[in-house]
């Protein structure tokens, strides 16, 4: 991981517990928009590689 950056419905998460009719119950990562660079892939995995920048 890279970078991480919050958005709007995170910062109602972190004021209020919530985000519309969605309630936080139980403790809760924020910030899910990131960037980063693969380390490591599996045996199987053919569309990304070591090294490869990835965002999601």
């Amino acid at each position: 991981m890279k970078a991480v950056g919050i958005c709007g419905s995170d910062v109602h998460y972190l004021k209020t517990m919530r985000c519309a009719h969605f309630v936080v119950r139980e403790p809760m990562v924020i910030g899910h928009e990131c960037a980063g660079v693969i380390e490591e892939v599996g045996d199987e995995v053919s569309s990304l590689a070591v090294g490869d920048r990835v965002a999601l």
